[in-house]
C-alpha cells in the first residue's frame, strides 16, 4: 500500500490534496474517456482474455493498490466482473453495499465518501442508480472514482 505522507494526522487530513492535484484520473462516465480510449481498453481486454484462456498469469499492474467497491444497487454481473478483474490484476479490495453502509441509516453520500476515503484507497468504484453521484464524488475526491 501507499505510504502515508509526512504530517498525516488521520482520516480526512487536510494534508492529502484532491485527486486532481495528484494526477489521479476519474471515470464517472464513458464521456470522461479521451477519444480512442474505449478502443484501447477493448484491445487490452482482448489481450488479457487471451492470456487467461492460455493459462498465462496476468501482470499484477494493480499490486499494492487498494480499491473500495461501493455498490449502492444490486448488480451481480457488474460487481463480480469488477472485483474479479481487480483481483486478477493484483488489487486488494474492500466491498460494501448500500445495506453495509451508513447510507441505510440516513448518512449523506458525501459523508459516506469521506468515510471510505479515510482508508486511503487508490480508487472508489461506485455503482448507483442515482444520477450524478459518481460525478459529485469525483469533484473533490482524494482518490480515483
Amino acid at each position: 500500500m501507499r505510504a502515508m505522507p509526512s504530517g498525516y494526522t488521520g482520516p480526512r487530513s487536510p494534508q492529502r490534496p484532491p485527486a486532481a492535484e495528484c494526477g489521479y484520473r476519474h471515470c464517472a462516465s464513458v464521456d470522461d474517456l479521451p477519444p480512442g480510449q474505449i478502443e484501447r481498453l477493448y484491445k487490452r481486454a482482448r489481450l488479457l482474455q487471451s492470456m487467461l484462456e492460455r493459462g498465462i498469469h496476468l501482470p499484477q499492474t494493480l499490486e499494492h493498490r487498494l480499491g473500495i467497491t461501493c455498490f449502492l444497487e444490486p448488480s451481480t454481473r457488474t460487481r463480480v466482473s469488477f472485483e474479479a478483474a481487480a483481483l486478477r490484476l493484483g488489487m486488494q479490495l474492500i466491498s460494501i453495499t448500500a445495506a453495509d453502509s451508513s447510507l441505510a441509516k440516513g448518512e449523506s453520500d458525501r459523508d459516506t465518501r469521506l468515510t471510505l476515503e479515510s482508508y486511503w484507497p487508490d480508487a472508489l468504484i461506485v455503482r448507483t442508480a442515482e444520477a450524478g453521484l459518481p460525478q459529485r464524488w469525483a469533484m473533490d475526491a482524494t482518490c480515483s472514482v
